[in-house]
């Protein structure tokens, strides 16, 4: 008997064909099978996910890029106080 259980959205969940269903996503295709799935497709013109996905730089490199950018352009020295007592900078 399979185990069912109805969801928040009042939906029936079978927590069994959920199982068997990731069972037979997670096993390896076969060599044969493979094949005739890339005949199929080159049959039909379809191109792999992958092969069309354009490289696009992320937002983290493109920060990281113009950081480096700015940090080349800006020459001004750093000036850093010598003294870091609470006290340097007061004046009396």
């Amino acid at each position: 008997m399979s185990k069912k259980a109805r969801s928040a959205r009042g939906e029936i969940v079978d927590f069994d064909l959920l199982s068997i269903k990731q069972q037979l996503a997670t096993t390896p295709v076969n060599n044969t099978v493979d094949s005739r799935r890339k005949f199929i497709d080159e049959k039909d013109r379809i191109q792999n996910k992958t092969e069309m996905q354009l490289e696009v730089p992320s937002a983290l490199l493109m920060a990281a890029m113009s950081a480096e950018a700015s940090a080349e352009a800006n020459t001004d020295p750093v000036v850093t106080p010598t003294d870091r007592s609470p006290r340097a900078g007061r004046s009396k």
